[in-house]
């Protein structure tokens, strides 16, 4: 039976799934991307409660790699149209020595349900892309989730502004 127990993938079980590749195969770190926006599709990126998720699954990714005898990277989901984004930044930038920058699942028509209930297509919001500009100041990455009818879209409006490490 499946079970939300089975669906969490921590620490332990990502190392015992890598644990199964060939021998020759040298673990050494990685890259944590947010996982938990698809959780609150109708819910606005300013909403208490959405923050609030953002921080708690940043915390507990932290609490998992933290102390790990290999390099771990943490980019966690970070809402771009909050008001406050810059404070949020730079309370994430003292917080994690391994924070690396922010990932966000951007798809719009089709649309990944949050963008189509509560956020729209965030390549246009002003709020967000003010927030996404806050990241090259920082020296974070960004790492989107599009479709591919949106890259020229990216490529035209969001990386020309800004110079920075992007990733589709």
């Amino acid at each position: 039976m499946v079970t939300m127990r089975n669906l969490i993938v921590n620490a332990e079980k990502y190392k015992a799934d890598l644990s199964q590749l060939p021998n020759n195969f040298v673990h050494i770190g990685g890259v944590f991307v947010e996982a938990m926006s698809v959780c609150f599709p109708e819910t606005p990126g300013t909403d208490e409660k959405f923050l609030a998720a953002c921080a708690t699954e940043a915390e507990w990714v932290h609490k998992e790699i933290d102390g790990d005898t290999n390099n771990y990277m943490l980019c966690p989901s970070v809402v771009l149209e909050d008001p406050n984004v810059a404070t949020v930044l730079d309370q994430l930038i003292a917080r994690y020595p391994n924070f690396c920058g922010v990932r966000q699942i951007c798809n719009f028509e089709p649309s990944w349900p949050r963008n189509k209930q509560a956020l729209g297509n965030p390549l246009i919001n002003q709020q967000w892309i003010a927030g996404f500009r806050l990241l090259a100041q920082r020296k974070l990455s960004f790492d989107a989730q599009l479709n591919p009818s949106q890259f020229v879209q990216v490529i035209s409006s969001l990386m020309y502004q800004v110079l920075m490490c992007f990733c589709v």
